[in-house]
């Protein structure tokens, strides 16, 4: 028998100069941190100009993929996460994201995030599942390594957590989530319809200049 995969879910990778990255990583590794058993999620959000500004660049050429010049990804919040030894990012979705993000800080051999996705042979009318003694697996994975300088963009509601950390070094993470902002409808019939997102280097700037 051979398998046949079709209807792949694309995610698009990127790779950001190594010479940022190693501005970065310092400043990730003294932020502050909420304590979690396992994966930490920075105390505050996480701005720096220039990452942003190529983060901004990643999104204008995704949004050529998909959507029209009158749309505009903008970034609504990004936070860095620590996993120490022994530890793993808990399986999660972003609800209120349009896109997701992940960069990596550094290679690894055990780093690795893992995404889940319904298997739909064992799903029927109405989306309910076959009960569980009957299927052997209800979801579908996919693993993406840890490499350093590398960002993927993926659809934020697809389940998605981390493998459990085996390298004695604390493994850090950049992640982002953005949203639709400009005009989303085009009915010349009534008028249209417009999101104004309200973005993180908005926010950041009223910060700093209270």
């Amino acid at each position: 028998m051979n398998i046949v995969n079709t209807l792949a879910v694309p995610f698009y990778e990127f790779r950001c100069e190594e010479s940022l990255i190693d501005e970065i990583i310092p400043i990730v590794e003294n932020l502050e941190y909420d304590v979690h058993e396992k994966a930490s999620l920075s105390k505050k959000y996480f701005y720096h100009e220039k990452l942003i500004n190529w983060f901004d660049h990643c999104l204008k050429e995704f949004r050529s993929i998909y959507f029209e010049e009158a749309i505009e990804l903008v970034i609504v919040n990004c936070w860095a996460t620590k996993t120490r030894f022994l530890s793993n990012h808990h399986t999660h979705t972003h609800q209120t994201a349009l896109v997701s993000g992940i960069l990596y800080l550094y290679d690894s051999d055990s780093g690795e995030t893992i995404f889940y996705l319904n298997n739909p042979w064992i799903r029927y009318q109405n989306d309910q599942i076959i009960p569980v003694s009957y299927s052997k697996t209800g979801m579908l994975t996919t693993k993406v390594k840890q490499e350093k300088g590398k960002l993927i963009l993926f659809p934020p509601h697809i389940q998605h957590g981390t493998a459990t950390n085996k390298d004695k070094k604390i493994r850090h993470t950049i992640a982002f989530d953005a949203f639709f902002s400009g005009q989303i409808t085009k009915n010349s019939e009534r008028p249209y319809v417009e999101i104004k997102s309200t973005s993180l280097r908005d926010i950041h700037y009223s910060l700093e200049n209270k």
